[in-house]
């Protein structure tokens, strides 16, 4: 099972770090083969390895975990060295890693889009655990309300009627908006694609590798564990 994120130096020099899939803060028990999940730890053990280097986040994520989204932002806005952001989708959560970045370096594709809204949970009890749910919520709206006035310059008061009505902008609006900086022309989108391409065929070489070397033990123990019924057998 893959992570969510995915770091890779490149050719070209620098880094790239690639946030696709869910995001959340954890592997659950139910998450089915081929869903991609991290843990938190292991995002921030992968990053404080490239501390002082330059580094790219692309992203194109539906969002997720907002609790893993603000770890991100905490991680990516306090590290040390050039960090830039190159968005092709960035919905919910995922937008929260894009706020971390320097306006400046926050680049967007020409059809890239950006999706805010207001956070959601589902819960069930009592009136004082529905009361609880609802100081939870608010206080996340303020938290990710904080990131966007930070990242944007837009006052709270717009973002949050934004967030409200759930806006999706294209990247003319997210530049407009202050989410972005700049739309990519098509020489920097093909480049960037060229690379991604790259880590692409490199991840899927390393996890062949790993699905035959796990394939390769299991096949192993299943022999030894027919050497030992017949071991047995022979007892008898």
């Amino acid at each position: 099972m893959d992570d969510f994120f995915r770091f890779a130096t490149m050719k070209g020099g620098g880094h790239r770090l690639e946030l696709t899939g869910p995001i959340v803060t954890s592997r659950p028990w139910w998450s089915e083969d081929g869903e991609q999940f991290a843990c938190s730890a292991e995002f921030d053990a992968q990053l404080k390895a490239l501390e002082g280097e330059e580094l790219t986040v692309v992203i194109d994520s539906n969002g997720g975990d907002v609790a893993a989204g603000i770890a991100m932002y905490e991680a990516l806005r306090n590290r040390k060295g050039e960090t830039h952001c190159h968005i092709v989708r960035a919905y919910s959560a995922a937008t929260l890693p894009l706020c971390a970045v320097p306006r400046r370096n926050r680049m967007i594709s020409p059809v890239g889009t950006i999706l805010i809204h207001d956070p959601a949970t589902s819960v069930s009890g009592t009136a004082d655990e529905l009361d609880k749910s609802v100081r939870f919520l608010r206080a996340i709206k303020t938290a990710v309300l904080a990131a966007y006035h930070e990242a944007t310059g837009k006052s709270e008061a717009e973002l949050s009627e934004m967030m409200t009505r759930e806006t999706t902008m294209t990247a003319a609006s997210a530049v407009e908006n202050g989410f972005a900086e700049s739309i990519a022309n098509p020489a920097e989108s093909a480049q960037m694609s060229h690379e991604l391409m790259q880590v692409y065929m490199a991840a899927s070489h390393e996890q062949t590798l790993r699905m035959a070397q796990a394939a390769a033990e299991a096949q192993k123990r299943d022999k030894e564990r027919q050497e030992y019924l017949r071991f047995f057998e022979g007892i008898k």
